[in-house]
Order: C-alpha cells, then sequence, then structure tokens
C-alpha cells in the first residue's frame, strides 16, 4: 500500500490520496472530503461498492463524486450491475500508472505540474 501511495503521489502530486482499510471507513473519508474520484474495490470488507455508491447518490453533498470500481472479475454479475449505473469498472491488478491515468480521466493535471 505504502508503496503505491508513494509512487501516485510521485505521479500526480496535485492529488490529496487517501485509503480506506472498509467500505464504511470510504464512505466516512468521501462525506468528510468531498474527492473529486473515489476508486473503491467491489468487494471491500464490511459495506461493499455497491452499499457505498448507494450511502454516496443519497447525499447531495457526495452525489457528484465521480467513482471508479476496480474488480479482479470485470465481467461477473456485480461488475456487470455497477456498469449498468454508468460507473467505470477497472480490471485488478491496478497500478500506481493506472491510478493516475484513471484520475487523469476526472481531474485535469494543473498547468505546469509533472504528470
Amino acid at each position: 500500500r505504502q508503496i503505491k501511495e508513494k509512487a501516485i503521489r510521485r505521479l500526480r502530486p496535485d492529488i490529496e490520496y487517501l485509503e480506506a482499510e472498509d467500505g464504511f471507513r470510504a464512505g466516512l473519508l468521501a462525506k468528510e472530503h468531498l474527492p473529486e474520484v473515489i476508486l473503491l474495490d467491489i468487494n471491500m470488507p464490511g459495506l461493499d461498492a455497491r452499499d457505498v455508491y448507494d450511502g454516496l447518490q443519497a447525499d447531495p453533498a457526495t452525489k457528484g463524486c465521480d467513482i471508479v470500481i476496480v474488480t479482479g472479475g470485470p465481467n461477473s454479475p456485480k461488475a456487470t450491475s455497477l456498469r449498468k449505473l454508468g460507473l467505470l469498472v477497472e480490471a485488478k491488478p491496478i497500478t500506481a500508472e493506472t491510478v493516475a491515468s484513471i484520475l487523469g480521466r476526472f481531474v485535469p493535471v494543473p498547468e505546469g505540474a509533472n504528470s
């Protein structure tokens, strides 16, 4: 985790990177920090990605957050149902470079910043 976090910070120093150990904490962090984009593992402990998504959609403050689902089974029924909601579903493994690329789709690199 720390290696990936350091790599992400190196690739996108303009991004505040937060990580949650479970779905419940992910929802809390999202409501506290109001991120532009959230990457959720499809099968997090506690609340899964769909539960977190539903909770964020129910709150006007977090409803506009872009959400990306990360999964080892991108063609699973659960991934397909999340994709039908309009969510981007990315297959594991996810590298720091992949995360930087995903972030680039939602959060432009500021002018003059190294990417």
